[in-house]
């Protein structure tokens, strides 16, 4: 910890204390998350069923004209 110039002492109680506040930050996210429940969507169909027919024709022109 030579960029902070402590000493032996000041460098174990900084580690200490930030283990500290990390066990704590830890134990507070875990015990104040609330439990968010997601309204019901309509089931949705398949990608697939959405697609424009002609879709994978515009891909392979476009990849043609292009490439």
């Amino acid at each position: 910890m030579n960029e902070l110039d402590l000493t032996p002492g000041q460098c174990l109680a900084f580690i200490l204390i930030t283990l500290v506040l990390l066990a704590y930050e830890l134990y507070r996210f875990y015990n104040d998350s609330e439990i968010i429940e997601l309204p019901d969507k309509p089931q949705e169909e398949p990608a697939s069923q959405q697609l424009n027919p002609n879709y994978g024709a515009y891909i392979w022109l476009a990849g043609r004209r292009y490439n």
